[in-house]
């Protein structure tokens, strides 16, 4: 049972991000058909089920470089190809050459914004989503402070005086051998949530992860390695 249980929830995730690429290529047959009514409601079931994959994924704790790759290649067929080809021939393809080309354009673009995310996981270390400690000891306290989620891109920080103490933050203060430290944790747009190593076993609601870093860990899990 417990083998059964390991298969299901290893390749759940993967079953569904193939459904998903199943209705990207799906919603390109019809587009040719200039059935498009049904090409379109293909691409949005296709969003569907692209986001219960990655859901299932974060679920199960099961997520591999396999599937990535999967659903890198679902999402460019899903939401790069099939949307560009359903516009073109819905009505870029009067414009002959012009109307190909701004079609290709968006093909592109997705494709790139994919690699980009892919090469990202492979460059990244394996535990980068994590809070990392320059140094060994115990959390003598932490806190979080409210702010907004600000993206923290080039221009904001050039555009945005005090950016960083604008975003909601998380602080850490440990206490090592002679010295102690402050790690300060940053929220931004776009960035998934930081859930305390103490608390990886609540859900991730907002009310529950302030509550964790306020009241900090237990004395049996204060200790923090570099």
């Amino acid at each position: 049972m417990e083998k059964l249980s390991y298969y299901l929830s290893k390749y759940i995730p993967n079953f569904i991000t193939i459904l998903s690429l199943c209705c990207g290529l799906t919603s390109i047959r019809f587009s040719i058909n200039e059935n498009w009514k049904i090409a379109v409601y293909l691409i949005i079931l296709a969003a569907i089920f692209d986001f219960f994959d990655g859901w299932f994924a974060r679920k199960f704790k099961e997520g591999s470089y396999l599937g990535a790759e999967l659903d890198s290649l679902s999402d460019f067929i899903s939401f790069g190809v099939a949307p560009s080809l359903l516009i073109y021939y819905w009505s870029l393809s009067e414009l002959k050459s012009l109307g190909w080309s701004i079609s290709l354009f968006f093909a592109i673009c997705a494709a790139l914004r994919l690699a980009r995310f892919t090469a990202d996981i492979y460059l990244a270390p394996k535990n980068y989503h994590r809070i990392h400690f320059p140094y060994g000891g115990k959390i003598s306290n932490t806190k979080h402070i409210p702010g907004s989620l600000l993206s923290v891109n080039k221009r904001s920080q050039i555009s945005i005086p005090s950016l960083y103490t604008k975003n909601e933050r998380a602080w850490v203060s440990v206490t090592s051998e002679g010295f102690s430290y402050l790690v300060v944790c940053v929220g931004a747009f776009m960035v998934g949530s930081i859930v305390p190593f103490w608390a990886s076993d609540i859900s991730k609601k907002t009310t529950q992860l302030k509550s964790s870093w306020n009241n900090g860990p237990s004395k049996e899990l204060n200790s923090v390695d570099k």
